[in-house]
């Protein structure tokens, strides 16, 4: 029987737990050496905490076309298999003490530039998911978000979106702020162009964010476009980071 959509990862690990599979889909996909693509993501899962790798693996067994390609459970094999590996995606539980999450994304990402890192965190511990996300994580998914959330932030990410999920976006409220690399004030940008900035942060594509403000698709292209020149940034994959790092992507709707 798949898992219900609803479940969490914890739920997800004690029913695998339960079911007992035959083979791992780590066991079933190493080794297989087919290339990569938008759907067949190879992945790599991270965290000292066995109960929840067990419930990512869960997840990523209801979908066939996600490989996972590697486990680790420390750090220093982390930064190390995912340098040999090379996946298209890092899942990495940041909730342990031990793997000191700013820190391992750093190495990783030195190593391997064009891994997306989805971080992992818990209800109680925004200041680990700050952190990620300031190092360099893209995405971010609680532990008690219900595992459809899980594959959506998963989606959003792989096709270069950075995402936060809903209940991610509450917990760090404007914590973000705290971390700041880069100067910026509220007048840097207009109250347009933050609604729309921190709608798109939150996930909402164009179309969407069209939608819910009552303008066209193309007035959102051009308020992007002015927001990249204001703040000197090159694409929309490093907008969208910037404003999950500095805390727009909390902003309440206007």
């Amino acid at each position: 029987m798949g898992l219900s959509p609803n479940h969490t990862l914890k739920e997800s690990a004690a029913r695998r737990t339960r079911s007992s599979p035959s083979k791992s889909a780590f066991e079933a996909t190493a080794g297989s050496g087919r290339a990569p693509s938008r759907k067949n993501l190879r992945i790599f899962i991270a965290g000292n905490n066995e109960m929840v790798r067990r419930g990512i693996r869960a997840c990523l067994e209801e979908r066939p076309e996600w490989r996972i390609v590697g486990e680790s459970g420390t750090r220093g094999e982390t930064i190390t298999q995912t340098a040999a590996l090379q996946p298209d995606l890092l899942l990495l539980d940041v909730t342990g003490p031990s793997f000191e999450a700013a820190k391992v994304i750093g190495q990783v990402l030195r190593a391997s530039p064009a891994i997306k890192i989805i971080a992992l965190g818990r209800d109680d511990e925004a200041e680990s998911a700050v952190s990620a996300l300031v190092g360099g994580a893209i995405g971010l998914v609680l532990e008690s978000d219900a595992a459809s959330e899980f594959v959506r932030t998963i989606q959003q990410v792989s096709e270069d979106h950075p995402f936060l999920s809903p209940a991610a976006v509450g917990l760090i409220g404007n914590q973000l702020a705290r971390h700041q690399t880069v100067k910026f004030t509220p007048a840097d940008l207009t109250p347009r162009e933050t609604e729309i900035l921190a709608a798109l942060a939150r996930g909402s594509s164009n179309k969407e964010v069209a939608n819910e403000l009552g303008i066209s698709v193309k007035t959102v292209n051009v308020h992007r476009s002015n927001m990249m020149d204001k703040l000197s940034l090159c694409n929309s994959r490093r907008l969208i980071h910037f404003a999950i790092r500095q805390g727009i992507a909390a902003c309440s709707r206007q």
